[in-house]
């Protein structure tokens, strides 16, 4: 059996503007935005199907500190 997942993280205080209007954007291109891949065109498809599988396996790595 594995270990455990560990999870790191460094808290800092970040100041947030709630002000309208807010910045729109589409979930599917703010996901390939952030996690610099190129989404499948079908999400419904068996193809994209093994790409998301593919996808979470791997390690996220996230720079925000």
């Amino acid at each position: 059996m594995p270990p455990p997942a560990v999870l790191c993280y460094a808290l800092q205080a970040v100041e947030i503007d709630f002000t309208p209007p807010f910045r729109r954007i589409s979930m599917v291109s703010g996901l390939e935005e952030a996690l610099n891949v190129k989404l499948p065109a079908d999400l419904d498809s068996e193809e994209a199907r093994l790409f998301l599988v593919e996808l979470v396996s791997q390690p996220l790595v996230i720079g925000c500190c």
